[in-house]
């Protein structure tokens, strides 16, 4: 927001005619600060060795003190500490999708660390927060293999 102030200086001289300055209004100006974004994710997600690709919205309650009305604007960006476990490296839409793919024949675990960026009120800068999560990539029995002997 903002307030008008109507400031005028004077002079202890006592002559208020000649020892006042003329009126000047000054305006203060409050801009709004870039508040901490927010979201949840869930602490595991768990998939089977040779699933498909992977795609669900699992990022929610993605807020931020800074959407005005005029809509959040969010981006993530993630890191894996295992990427060989991936075929496609895990990463999430604005709206919270996540998507990856195992590895095929591949089983293990991966922590993810997923940041997401509030871009809502560009003039006050990006604001950040992380969360972290894990993948688990389950190991599935294979079916055995045997060759006959002649």
């Amino acid at each position: 927001g903002s307030a008008d102030f109507t400031v005028v200086l004077t002079d202890d001289s006592g002559d208020l005619a000649t020892s006042s300055s003329p009126p000047v209004v000054l305006t203060i100006n409050v801009l709004p600060v870039n508040g901490e974004p927010s979201f949840s994710l869930p602490s595991t997600v768990t998939v089977f060795e040779d699933s498909r690709a992977y795609a669900e919205i699992i990022a929610i309650d993605i807020s931020s003190p800074n959407d005005a009305g005029g809509g959040l604007v969010v981006s993530f960006a993630t890191t894996t500490s295992n990427p060989a476990l991936f075929a496609a490296l895990p990463s999430f839409s604005p709206g919270g999708n996540l998507t990856f793919t195992p590895t095929a024949g591949i089983a293990g675990t991966s922590d993810i660390s997923v940041t997401m960026a509030d871009n809502s009120r560009p003039a006050a800068g990006l604001m950040y927060v992380t969360h972290r999560m894990t993948i688990v990539v389950q190991d599935v029995n294979d079916i055995p293999t045997f060759s006959l002997l002649e």
